[in-house]
């Protein structure tokens, strides 16, 4: 069967199985490139042809024979042509098997052509200079098919062996020395050419397989990431959605229980008044989970609004101070501040402070009673400014600090009684990242662990004059 089948046969050796549609949009990628590649050879076969005609001796009274093998060879490379300006021109694949065959009819015919005309000069003229360059010009378009046939081995084949084949035996029916060399050298660069077809095929359709496979998997990858898009989408308004409807109930019971706390007329026992302040922290602890699920869903839909303005890290590192002054107090923790530096950072403030509370809260939370929290500012050799908070705590494991930046990863605090979301520093480093930051962690077991963020320090004349750096944290 005529057409080109190399792709199947290296499917089958690789055992790959392609789409008949596929296999198809292969074939017919290849016998398109092949007439591309062969288009300069074709204008070569008429310098042949040209050739034939000025400088081969006509032999008296064959006259007639040798115009009517000058113009069957025209025909057949002006049908060569042709056939190659259809199939290139073409954009129905249904008729690929047409071109095929055409294609394959015609190479075969002018290689057949050009080598029974090189075994009659042979024949008639022996080794004349015009044979001896009509023969080299033979060879040099044997290596100009070959590369360009490559990737339909079958077609390569069989053009090098109708040039080669009757060429090397009428040197042979010679019966002369330089005749018998001439054939032999002949057979061997047949065999030479040949054993490069296969090389050069499989190195062909490897690639191309390969490179299927590459873009199917590019492609892929691709859908997979629209589809992964489109389900954070929809957990992210879901979550939204979630968030409000569930803010609204839970704001009531909170309201109904402070009011229950603080009214003059209540008359509730030191138990029912426990239970009430129970109630309050649940409940203020599942408004802070639902504010964290908020601000994780909008990170990421992408929807994290931002207010960048120059300030003094030390000056939300106090506000934060006042605000957890009595948390500290209640686990013993010492908390102590030291300004190191007093440049200021572009950044928004307000998630700035939502980063410096969630990571001073855990240093504190996760503390030993009696611990002791240090937090400040520090100039680095690059001209940015790091924010550190560092703890006395029990430390977190170096196999686990990986994973330290998950969301709702709680390592081993997952079965203590430290209250949390698991989500804090998730969204913690996302809001440094996204305010041009970086957030590192680096902890040992039994000693305690330091977090810090580096930061952008930003031009003096962009903070306020108002605001001065903090002295005394």
């Amino acid at each position: 069967m005529i057409q080109i089948t190399d792709c199947d046969r290296h499917l089958t050796k690789q055992n790959l199985q392609f789409p008949e549609d596929v296999r198809k949009d292969l074939r017919w990628e290849a016998i398109k490139t092949l007439n591309k590649r062969s288009l300069p050879g074709i204008f070569f076969l008429y310098v042949g042809l040209v050739y034939l005609g000025l400088y081969i001796p006509v032999l008296p009274g064959y006259e007639d024979a040798f115009s009517s093998l000058f113009v069957l060879g025209l025909a057949l490379v002006s049908l060569r042509l042709m056939t190659s300006y259809i199939v290139l021109n073409s954009k129905n694949i249904e008729n690929l098997r047409r071109f095929e065959i055409s294609f394959f009819l015609s190479i075969s015919s002018i290689s057949l052509y050009f080598s029974l005309v090189m075994a009659c000069l042979l024949h008639v003229y022996g080794f004349e200079w015009y044979t001896w360059l009509f023969f080299i010009y033979l060879a040099c378009v044997t290596v100009g098919a070959f590369s360009s046939f490559c990737f339909w081995r079958k077609l390569a084949i069989t053009y090098i062996l109708l040039v080669m084949l009757p060429t090397a035996v009428a040197t042979f029916t010679l019966f002369t020395d330089i005749g018998n060399i001439v054939g032999v050298c002949a057979l061997l660069y047949c065999l030479f050419i040949l054993i490069q077809v296969r090389v050069w095929n499989k190195e062909y359709w490897d690639n191309r397989i390969h490179q299927y496979l590459q873009n199917q998997r590019t492609e892929e990858l691709v859908e997979e990431k629209l589809i992964s898009d489109q389900a954070n989408q929809t957990k992210s308004k879901f979550l939204s959605s979630m968030s409000h409807e569930l803010r609204t109930p839970l704001n009531a019971i909170l309201g109904f229980s402070q009011l229950l706390r603080i009214s003059r007329h209540s008359d509730l026992n030191e138990y029912q008044q426990k239970n009430v302040d129970q109630i309050i922290r649940s409940g203020e602890l599942l408004l802070g989970l639902i504010d964290s699920v908020l601000d994780f869903s909008r990170m990421e839909s992408g929807r994290t609004p931002l207010n960048p303005e120059a300030f003094f890290p030390n000056d939300v590192m106090r506000e934060n101070l006042e605000m957890l002054r009595n948390i500290a107090k209640e686990k013993e923790v010492t908390l102590n501040g030291k300004r190191q530096s007093n440049k200021g950072i572009y950044a928004d403030r307000l998630r700035f402070k939502q980063v410096m509370v969630n990571l001073m809260t855990n240093a504190i939370k996760y503390n030993n009673r009696g611990g002791h929290v240090e937090f400040g500012c520090i100039d680095l050799p690059n001209g940015n400014v790091e924010i550190y908070v560092e703890d006395t705590g029990k430390g977190i494991a170096q196999n686990q600090l990986d994973n330290i930046f998950e969301p709702f990863e709680r390592l081993d605090a997952v079965n203590s009684q430290i209250e949390g979301t698991g989500i804090g520093l998730t969204i913690s480093k996302k809001l440094i990242e996204t305010m041009g930051g970086k957030i590192h962690v680096s902890s040992e077991e039994g000693i305690g662990s330091r977090f810090s963020i580096e930061m952008q320090a930003a031009d003096p004349d962009m903070i306020s004059k108002e605001s001065q750096p903090v002295y005394e944290i």
